[in-house]
């Protein structure tokens, strides 16, 4: 792919508010860079950089206010974030949630509309952090334990219940936990 994307990328996407797809990847100078639909269904802009200077992929959501949120991994292993100002509109400026994180990390919007960030973080155990409200501010970490040895992934059941699977030392099967 020509531009400023890195080889070897991984993209996440997350719907606007209006209906236009979003699209985030990591770039060649490992700054976020985004791309989006000019109209819902139709033609693409081209690549625009949002800066930062991200570790890992992002992962991107959409927050119970119709804002796009993106989270990243930065270069001191802490969890990053950067939103929409409001709805379908610009971005803020990066922020610093914190942690200590050895892997991308995964974004979720959970059945009550809050968003909730999953990681491997320290001692290689399951970690995540969930909004305190639908839109609200970011709460403690909450250690789920385990010993996984990659990034874990997310499925959604049609009742928008989540299923966690992550990787561990002992197991070629992935540890499912339902949420």
């Amino acid at each position: 792919m020509a531009g400023p994307l890195a080889t070897n990328i991984k993209f996440t996407a997350a719907n606007n508010a209006d209906g236009r797809l979003e699209v985030f990847a990591r770039g060649s100078d490992n700054a976020l860079y985004h791309i989006w639909q000019t109209s819902p269904g139709g033609a693409w802009g081209t690549w625009s950089r949002l800066g930062g200077v991200l570790t890992s992929n992002p992962s991107a959501v959409r927050n119970a206010d119709g804002r796009l949120m993106v989270f990243a991994r930065g270069t001191d292993n802490a969890l990053y974030m950067i939103a929409q100002r409001a709805p379908n509109s610009g971005w803020h400026d990066w922020v610093r949630i914190g942690g200590e994180i050895f892997d991308e990390p995964v974004a979720r919007a959970v059945r009550d509309g809050r968003v909730a960030v999953f990681v491997r973080g320290a001692q290689n155990r399951l970690f995540y952090i969930v909004q305190d409200k639908a839109a609200g501010t970011f709460g403690n970490w909450i250690n789920l334990g385990g010993y996984i040895t990659s990034a874990p992934v997310i499925g959604l059941h049609h009742d928008n219940r989540m299923e966690i699977m992550e990787a561990t030392w002992h197991s070629d099967v992935p540890v499912r936990i339902a949420v």
